[in-house]
């Protein structure tokens, strides 16, 4: 069902540094064990989520960054 499965194990970004194999550092999350993570991730990846539904990453090892722009409460 919808909704059904806590926030912590579906959010990919982080949710404030919250949830498994995630850290808290620097003001965002950081991804400590990738695999305790669900094996989604490298080592070291930045995040953060805010409102609206607003999130960005930045994953150094592959020089990638995301930033998502919503207007969703």
């Amino acid at each position: 069902a919808f909704g059904a499965d806590p926030l912590v194990d579906v959010a990919r970004f982080g949710v404030g540094g919250e949830g498994r194999g995630l850290g808290f550092g620097y003001g965002g999350a950081v991804l400590v064990d990738p695999a305790r993570h669900g094996g989604l991730g490298n080592a070291g990846e930045y995040s953060w989520g805010g409102a609206a539904s607003t999130t960005f990453w930045i994953d150094r090892s592959n020089a990638t960054v995301a930033i998502i722009m919503t207007q969703l409460l």
